[in-house]
């Protein structure tokens, strides 16, 4: 806990394929009071996400709602939403199945009115519609491959 020295180092892909020339964060184990907030903020989700290891939707939610993690992109071949998925952020959200709309019609389509009027960015029933706590200004900035 009072290593202030030891950060994250660059990931060598094996296969060549998901490479980082630098970390993607540059953040150290110990706290440092006088770290900007978002350094801060970083550092507390950080630790968080790897104490939700076991509790998925939790670290999903975390991650969505303060981008931290910073976590490796996914691959061209890895993204798997034929482009509509920016595979440096990932999934906003799991869009309605078909079902809901057969047999909840009013309900699912009034959802998504919702959906569309409550996101800046993204619209309709679909993966990069923000939800409405998911409103970080410039999150996807931090998924840049850059450090802090």
């Amino acid at each position: 806990m009072s290593n202030s020295t030891s950060t994250p180092t660059a990931y060598n892909d094996p296969t060549g394929t998901n490479s980082f020339a630098t970390p993607l964060s540059t953040i150290t184990i110990a706290w440092d009071e006088n770290a900007t907030t978002e350094v801060k903020l970083e550092r507390i989700i950080t630790q968080k996400w790897i104490a939700n290891w076991m509790l998925g939707n939790e670290a999903w939610a975390d991650h969505r709602r303060t981008g931290y993690p910073r976590l490796m992109p996914a691959t061209a071949s890895g993204n798997k939403s034929g482009g509509a998925v920016n595979s440096n952020v990932g999934a906003n959200r799991i869009p309605y199945p078909t079902n809901e709309f057969v047999s909840n019609k009013v309900n699912a389509d009034a959802a998504v009115v919702t959906l569309n009027s409550e996101s800046s960015q993204g619209s309709g029933n679909n993966y990069t519609t923000h939800v409405w706590w998911d409103k970080k200004p410039g999150r996807e900035n931090i998924y840049a491959g850059s450090a802090n």
